[in-house]
């Protein structure tokens, strides 16, 4: 499996788990206006590849790019982002690691929401501890 193909895998899980999470697609689907669905875009510059995490309706649905104006917006170099997911690295510690940028343009957002839009990350390390070959392939990410 190629990196791609792992970061896929994981990313297809990650998407279904939080659809699965009623109580976190409840509270994500407060911050926002029926056309406004981008909750997390996420940037891995030196894989050359970018992923948003949105909802439609009450769906939680993965899209490839970058979206306009998401809640949140990382940009996190592989290595950090691998760290991450595999609990090496507190998440509040990787946001702020060098080479990482976190903002946010949204006209909505505020603490609270950014809080949560972390949380849905703590779901994405809570998955990959939780399943060995997710692990081995996230571990194989170098």
């Amino acid at each position: 499996m190629s990196k791609d193909e792992h970061l896929e895998s994981f990313l297809q899980k990650w998407i279904s788990v939080l659809n699965k999470d009623r109580e976190l697609r409840y509270r994500v689907q407060t911050f926002f206006e029926a056309d406004d669905p981008s909750v997390l875009s996420l940037k891995i510059p030196d894989l050359d590849y970018a992923f948003t995490v949105g909802l439609q309706g009450k769906t939680f649905i993965l899209k490839y790019g970058l979206d306009r104006k998401p809640m949140l917006e990382v940009t996190m170099p592989s290595k950090v982002f691998r760290k991450m997911l595999l609990s090496e690295e507190p998440i509040i510690e990787a946001l702020v690691e060098d080479g990482t940028s976190i903002t946010s343009d949204h006209e909505r957002y505020n603490h609270e929401r950014g809080a949560t839009v972390i949380e849905m990350l703590v779901v994405a390390q809570e998955l990959v501890e939780s399943d060995g070959e997710l692990k081995r392939n996230i571990m194989s990410m170098r």
